[in-house]
């Protein structure tokens, strides 16, 4: 058990410490988590982050196709790879590259989104992974 403590203390010390922002979502994209590069990226602390619905980040003109994106991405079970603006703060606009992989349950149904952000992307989609 002892081991096992230490094993996620230093993966949790990992994501925390990534120089890229991850940030953790349920099925219905309301955040659970955020590491620190998260935190720079929306500008805001972690406190204001958790509980809130990631779509409220995303730039007002993108939220629909967003929102379609990533519902068709989940229904086919397929993993994310696309360009995004996100407005942490009204006014302040973020190009990114973002990348989601989804945990589902036994049924099926989404229970966890792992989100990686990369930032100064403009332009065309690239390779993330």
């Amino acid at each position: 058990m002892n081991h096992e403590r230490g094993t996620l203390g230093y993966f949790q010390e990992l994501f925390e410490r990534a120089p890229a922002a991850y940030i953790v979502t349920d099925g219905h994209l309301v955040i659970d988590n955020a590491n620190n590069a998260a935190v720079t990226l929306m500008k805001r602390p972690l406190d204001e982050l958790v509980g809130k619905p990631l779509l409220k980040f995303v730039e007002p003109g993108e939220r629909t196709i967003f929102r379609q994106m990533v519902t068709e991405s989940l229904m086919a079970k397929k993993q994310l790879v696309q360009p995004l603006s996100l407005e942490a703060v009204p006014g302040s606009i973020e190009d990114v590259l973002y990348s989601a992989c989804v945990q589902h349950d036994a049924e099926g149904n989404v229970t966890v989104i792992y989100w990686l952000f990369v930032e100064g992307f403009e332009g065309a989609q690239g390779d993330l992974l």
